[in-house]
Order: structure tokens, then sequence, then C-alpha cells
């Protein structure tokens, strides 16, 4: 039984498949492209083929996910206005994670769960910032816990900051690769609203163009263009798919790069590396489950064992949602 207010109400059973969450026996899934009837999008981090006959998102994400206009069935939220499916009242909340992403706020007969998946403190221009409201249960999942013990995405930041000013001082201007994700966005800023040089792919452009940032703001920003002589800039590339006279053209830069997960981290050699995932991490996970005041978390993936230990520290009441053939990793 979960407390809320001064009445006792019986928790739904909460189902992890391989494709979302089955939210009780209410009709309402979560992040689910095929299963259900009714399924809450959050983000467009996936962009999987969507057969689910009516889907809950936001303006952004249905556009990013391509869902048709005249698909009417779909229904396509603002943020931050309740409104009422069914038994339910549902709420799209900003997460502070990608353009147009969303925590969802569900009212079940005085029952309030948020889903919050995804959710980022650092706020980027033309994100809405990260809102949390109160809940009794809180749904989010592990991708927090791919990251170091005691990891700080402010202390990464001075980290990253302070190995570009050493570079810069030596004459020596790198090269950053960063996978193509809101990262190229907030790693752009960074390095600019510090008075950098600096020289982007036009794959990096198209992401920072969506987030405000871009030549027009910046008189330190251009474009990469491998004829150029572009010596003094420090160069942003995506991982992949760079042509070789691309590549040829900063051969003798200083490499760095700037991932988004431990795991994408570990496969690289030991060279200049950062870690700047797209969520938060477990600290500041940590207190919006403490503002959300959630008598109860549900957390599920791969790391969430790593979760659970953090948020029990804490004296939170964690339970691990296991789906099928998913064995935690510690």
């Amino acid at each position: 039984m979960v407390k809320s207010g001064d009445c006792k109400l019986e928790p739904p059973v909460i189902r992890l498949h391989s494709d979302g969450l089955e939210l009780g026996s209410s009709f309402l899934w979560l992040d689910s492209f095929s299963l259900g009837k009714i399924s809450f999008i959050s983000s467009a981090v996936k962009k999987n083929k969507i057969t689910c006959p009516k889907i809950i998102t936001t303006q952004e994400v249905a556009s990013t996910l391509s869902l048709a206009k005249e698909q009417s069935n779909h229904l396509i939220c603002p943020l931050n206005q309740p409104f009422s499916l069914g038994v339910l009242t549902i709420e799209l909340l900003p997460s502070g994670y990608m353009l147009g992403s969303s925590s969802l706020l569900i009212n079940m007969k005085g029952l309030k769960v948020l889903y919050a998946p995804n959710i980022q403190t650092n706020k980027l221009a033309k994100t809405r910032g990260l809102q949390i409201k109160q809940a009794d249960i809180f749904i989010t999942n592990s991708s927090y816990a791919n990251q170091p013990n005691n990891f700080s995405r402010k202390n990464e930041k001075v980290k990253l900051l302070g190995y570009l000013e050493t570079k810069i001082k030596e004459r020596r201007f790198p090269i950053l690769f960063c996978s193509q994700s809101p990262s190229i966005a907030e790693i752009s800023k960074l390095i600019l609203d510090k008075g950098m040089r600096l020289c982007v792919h036009k794959k990096a452009h198209e992401i920072n163009k969506i987030y405000n940032i871009s030549s027009n703001t910046y008189s330190n920003y251009s474009l990469f263009d491998h004829k150029k002589n572009i010596e003094q800039d420090i160069v942003l590339f995506p991982f992949d798919n760079n042509s070789n006279k691309e590549l040829y053209s900063c051969i003798g830069r200083d490499e760095m790069y700037i991932h988004n997960s431990l795991t994408e981290m570990d496969s690289f050699e030991k060279r200049a590396n950062f870690l700047f995932p797209d969520t938060c991490d477990l600290t500041d996970l940590s207190l919006a489950v403490k503002e959300s005041r959630a008598k109860k978390v549900y957390i599920y993936g791969p790391w969430a064992e790593k979760a659970k230990r953090k948020l029990e520290a804490l004296s939170i009441d964690v339970s691990i949602l296991y789906c099928e053939n998913q064995q935690p990793l510690l």
C-alpha cells in the first residue's frame, strides 16, 4: 500500500516489457511504440516505427518521429496542461532532456504516479527546464547509473575547460569527437561562452541550430570546411560518418572524445576522454526523487542495481522492474 495524504491506496502493478511499460490495469502504456492502445512517448531518442493506435506526446517529438498530421488519433499535447483521459488525469511536464521531451504525471483516482525516464538539470537554450511535481510513485530508468561512482557533470565541465585552456596556451587546438545528441549543443555553448574559437562540422551545426546555437549568435563560431585554414580553432565533429577528406585535414591535432555513457567510453583507448551523459547524474536524480516526495521508486534497465544502492543510501524505498531475459549489471 502507498499512503497518499490521509489515505492508503493500492499501487498499480507495473510491468516492464521489451517495448515499454504497462501501467497496471489501466489502458495507458509508457514509451511503447507497438503495445497497447494508448502510449505516452517521452522523447524522440528512439525512432522506432509506431504501430500503437494512439500516441500521447509533444509537438516537437511528434515532428521528429514524423507522426502524420492526418492521423488525428494521436494526442499532441502542450506541457503543464492537465486533462482527463478516461478515469485518469494526466499532465506532461518538462524533463529538461532532449527538445520536446517530457515526463508524465498520472493521477489514478488520487494516487499520483510520476513517470520520468530521462531528466536533465542542465538547461539548454530552447529546452524547458526540468520540472518535478509531488507524486506517490516515481518511475525512472537506470541510464543515470551508467557513470563512474561519484560522477559529477559539473566537475566534468571544469575538467574539460581546463584541458582546452591548457591546449590553447600550448598553441595546440584539438579536435573533439562527440555523440550526435543534445551533448553537442551543450559542449558548443560551453566552449563559446568561454570565448574560445570553435569550428563545427555541418552535422553538429544542424543539432546546434535546433538549440539556437549558431554563428548568428556567436562570432567565434564557424562551419568546418576542410579546404580552409582553421589552425587556431577548436574543431567539433560527430563520432560517425566523417569523410576521409575531413579527417585528413585534421591530422596532427590532439584528439579528444566526449561520450554519452560509460559503456561507450570504455570501448575507447586511454586518450583524452570526457563523459557528458544526456541525462543528469545519480546525485541530481536523488534530489529529483526527494523533491517529488515519492514514497516508492521503481527503476528499470541494466544498471538498476547500482541506481538502487545509491537511492537506498538516502533511505528511499526502491524496487527494480525486471524484463524477461534481462539481467541487471552491478
